[in-house]
């Protein structure tokens, strides 16, 4: 079953905290994660049906107010990237890997959701933002067509939003560097 996601990033972690907080109590969501992340800014993924996300979303905007960094729902999230939030994967053959670096958590997020709704790939791995200076980075492995148009769909969908830093296709990794991730 796809899912719906709330994420909200703040610049202050009192008042992600605070919104948090509230929005606990006020709506029916389950709580994926809220904790501070680097550099000194505060992440909230929330998920739940598309009203409760909404309603949340814009409590969080009422009393972030100029805190609010970024605050946006995912309908339909796929389950890929609902799994790769929990845990990383590690495929056996991999045949080639993308990896696209993003200006935050979130932005990687929601690429994610882009890349396995447009290209037949497998989400390795999504980290977001502690040890990697407040940063997204997804990994992601397929055949070398499938993570070239995975990477292109990534892009084409980011060229108003430009979240993206870097992205790389990695035809046949050393399996070294797969034991690493």
């Amino acid at each position: 079953m796809k899912k719906t996601l709330g994420l909200i990033e703040t610049s202050s972690i009192s008042k992600g905290m605070e919104i948090l907080d509230i929005i606990l109590k006020e709506t029916r969501i389950v709580l994926i994660t809220g904790r501070p992340i680097c550099p000194g800014k505060y992440l909230i993924i929330i998920e739940g049906t598309v009203q409760s996300i909404s309603f949340a979303l814009e409590v969080s905007r009422t009393i972030g107010g100029k805190s609010i960094l970024y605050s946006d729902a995912v309908n339909n999230l796929s389950e890929q990237v609902f799994c790769a939030l929990k845990e990383k994967r590690k495929p056996d053959d991999i045949e080639a890997l993308g990896i696209i670096e993003t200006r935050n958590s979130i932005a990687s997020i929601v690429l994610a959701d882009v890349i396995c709704d447009s290209a037949n790939v497998e989400l390795i791995t999504l980290k977001l933002a502690n040890g990697i200076g407040g940063k997204g980075l997804l990994i992601f492995a397929g055949n070398v067509s499938s993570v070239r148009n995975a990477i292109q769909s990534a892009k084409y969908y980011d060229v108003e939003h430009e979240k993206i830093i870097e992205s790389v296709l990695l035809s046949n990794p050393d399996h070294r560097l797969i034991d690493s991730i």
